[in-house]
């Protein structure tokens, strides 16, 4: 017995030593792990502020030309202000993808434009789609147009240029067809000027565009009544407790101060979203730029300086959030409420059903704040959109067409389209702008 009960000691013995050194290397490994972990994700930390602040060497946007060819042919210069956009405004998008993928929602977005600028005209760039696809606004008077375009001859004598030279090889890239369309708009507006939208903007108020002095006083004074305001919540903390404290201080930025958002600089932009960095991220869905922007030439010298065929957006928000960082005093970059009020990964609280405090709080922005909304439509297409949501309402709110099957007098619809538009123009604010 004595033997046996040496041997059973010795086996637990044994037993506990195994599972000790079982639980040190456990230890271990999760240590190492750790380390690897932190490294991981220190690297990467350092790669995505490097993505956000690389700019290549040289001028970037200093060498601009004083003349060049417009999309038509026509020798071109710089405008002023008020002969840019203070007549008919001059709207543009970019359609690269098969004709059989416009949409009621692209519909809806061409229609937001002429609900608040009825007398604009709008070139729709486009080797694919064919006239029949705007030929409703055609016919109700509406200033529309389909326009093929050749890449090579909008890249002639601008610094993307030298990017057509390995054009085949680009062209079996993953993203080329968003890729191309960036290097479009940046060449369309840097030629024509005027205002750049996405198939799936929708336009919320009249682009009001003015001298830069006029919109630094405006923002001044928007700045002064927002401080006013973030007073007088700060005194209501002690009257309200709870939820009601939290509402107060959430409807702060949806007031509508002075009645409008300040007026745009003809050089903006919207930030999408702030990073790591605190560099805010730029997107080039919705742009204001008057022709010969130093910008624009900048940007296309950095597009194909620095082009990755297997990156979506280095090619796209990247490089205009490069090109800002460059040339500062180029580009008016406007906070993300103005063209982008909510995330592409908020689309399905703004879309669907569930969410109704969430929308409710949202439209008031966005009515109170914005001057276009991006709807992100490669997250929030298949979507089904849900009665009282941000998504239902900008697509039901802003329309000029008679309703399909409607009851309604389509005819009386457009009567009133066309009064508003003479009624602009006889007033001089035809494209919103300050003048």
């Amino acid at each position: 017995r004595a033997a046996q009960g040496g041997e059973m000691s010795g086996w637990l013995a044994f037993k506990w030593k195994a599972r000790h050194r079982f639980a040190s290397l456990v230890n271990d490994a999760r240590s190492y792990f750790g380390v690897l972990y932190g490294c991981v994700a220190i690297i990467w930390l350092a790669y995505a502020s490097r993505r956000l602040s690389y700019t290549a060497p040289g001028g970037f946007c200093s060498d601009a030309p004083t003349s060049w060819e417009s999309s038509s042919g026509l020798n071109t210069t710089a405008l002023s202000v008020q002969e840019e956009f203070g007549g008919r405004l001059r709207f543009m998008s970019i359609w690269t993808t098969d004709a059989t993928h416009w949409s009621e929602r692209n519909v809806r977005s061409v229609e937001s434009i002429f609900h608040h600028h009825p007398n604009a005209s709008l070139f729709i760039y486009s080797n694919h789609l064919a006239p029949s696809a705007v030929e409703p606004f055609a016919s109700a008077g509406f200033d529309v147009k389909v326009v093929g375009y050749r890449l090579e001859a909008l890249l002639e004598g601008t610094p993307a240029k030298p990017w057509l030279d390995k054009l085949a090889s680009w062209e079996q890239g993953p993203y080329f067809y968003t890729h191309v369309t960036d290097v479009i708009r940046l060449a369309l507006l840097f030629r024509e000027g005027g205002v750049y939208v996405d198939t799936d903007v929708i336009i919320i108020r009249p682009f009001r565009i003015a001298e830069p002095e006029v919109v630094a006083a405006a923002i001044a004074e928007e700045d002064e009544a927002r401080k006013q305001v973030a007073k007088e919540a700060a005194a209501a903390r002690h009257a309200a407790a709870g939820g009601r404290l939290e509402r107060i201080e959430r409807l702060v930025h949806a007031l509508p101060l002075n009645g409008a958002p300040p007026p745009l600089a003809p050089h903006s932009i919207g930030a999408e979203a702030h990073t790591i960095s605190e560099t805010p991220i730029v997107n080039g869905a919705i742009m204001v730029f008057a022709r010969g922007s130093p910008f624009l030439w900048g940007a296309m010298r950095e597009f194909a300086r620095s082009y990755r065929d297997y990156e979506w957006g280095w090619n796209g928000p990247e490089l205009l959030t490069r090109v800002r960082r460059r040339c500062p005093a180029n580009v008016s970059v406007l906070p993300e409420e103005r063209f982008y009020p909510f995330h592409w990964e908020e689309v399905e609280t703004y879309s669907t059903d569930g969410h109704a405090a969430e929308n409710e709080y949202m439209w008031r922005v966005v009515q109170a704040r914005s001057y276009a909304a991006h709807l992100w439509n490669k997250k929030s297409n298949e979507l089904p959109l849900g009665e009282g949501s941000v998504y239902k309402r900008l697509m039901d709110t802003y329309r000029v067409l008679p309703r399909a099957g409607g009851s309604g007098d389509g005819g009386a619809l457009l009567r009133e389209q066309a009064a508003k538009a003479h009624k602009q123009l006889a007033e001089g604010t035809a494209a919103g702008a300050i003048l």
